[in-house]
C-alpha cells in the first residue's frame, strides 16, 4: 500500500562508501509503504563507488537539499577524512538550522567528530582512540557511548559493526514499523533467526 508521500531521506555517498552500512535502512525507507524517497548525494553530485564495487549514481549535489528532506544519512567510507567530503559540512549546517536530523556511521563519525559536531550530544563511533587520533580537536569524551548505536538528538551514530542497529534507530526516528514488527525484523537481521509475531 503506498503511503502519503513523508518526504526524501538523503544519503550522501563518499568515494569507497561502505555499501553494507546504509543497506537495510534504506531498504525500508524506499519501500512504498514507508512513504519516504530515498535520494543519493555526492559532493560534487557525479557517481561514487562503493568498497563492494558498486557505482552509484548521485541524485543531487550539496546545493541541491531538498526542502522536504526528512533525514540526512552519511554513509560509512574510506575517504571521509582526506579532505573531499568538506561540501558535506554545509549540507550538516543546514540539517542543524532546519532541525533535520543527521544519521552518521563509521568514518563518517568521525568527521562529524573531527569538526565539533558531536562534542555536545550523545554519540557513538567506531572508538575513543579513533577519534583522539583522527580528531583531536574533538571534545566530546563525556558524552561518548560505548555502545553500537546512539540516538542522541540531532546526532544518530553508529559504528561501522551495528548496520542494524543504526537501520533500527533510523527507522524509529522516521516512524517506519520494518515488516510491522521491528522485534522480528531486528531479530532477523541481527541474529539470523525468524521469530513468530
Amino acid at each position: 500500500m503506498q503511503k502519503t508521500p513523508r518526504g526524501s531521506v538523503v544519503a550522501y555517498l563518499p568515494e569507497r562508501f561502505a555499501d553494507w552500512e546504509a543497506g537495510l535502512a534504506c531498504a525500508e525507507l524506499n519501500k512504498p509503504d514507508a512513504g519516504y524517497r530515498v535520494l543519493t548525494m555526492s559532493a560534487d553530485g557525479t557517481p561514487r563507488r562503493s568498497i563492494g564495487g558498486w557505482t552509484v549514481a548521485a541524485d543531487l549535489s550539496p546545493d541541491e537539499l531538498p526542502d522536504n528532506a526528512r533525514l540526512l544519512m552519511l554513509v560509512g567510507g574510506e575517504t571521509w577524512l582526506d579532505g573531499s567530503n568538506d561540501a558535506a559540512l554545509r549540507v550538516v549546517d543546514a540539517c542543524v538550522a532546519r532541525d533535520v536530523p543527521v544519521a552518521a556511521i563509521c568514518g563518517a563519525c568521525t568527521f562529524l567528530a573531527r569538526h565539533g559536531y558531536l562534542d555536545a550530544c550523545e554519540h557513538t563511533g567506531n572508538a575513543t582512540f579513533e577519534f583522539a587520533e583522527l580528531a583531536p580537536a574533538y571534545r566530546g569524551q563525556k558524552l561518548f557511548r560505548s555502545t553500537p548505536a546512539v540516538d542522541g538528538g540531532a546526532f544518530i551514530t553508529a559504528n561501522g559493526a551495528a548496520s542494524v542497529e543504526f537501520a533500527r534507530l533510523v527507522l524509529a526516528r522516521l516512524g517506519v514499523r520494518p515488516w510491522g514488527d521491528e522485534r522480528a525484523w531486528f531479530a532477523a537481521f541481527k541474529r539470523g533467526t525468524f521469530v513468530e509475531g
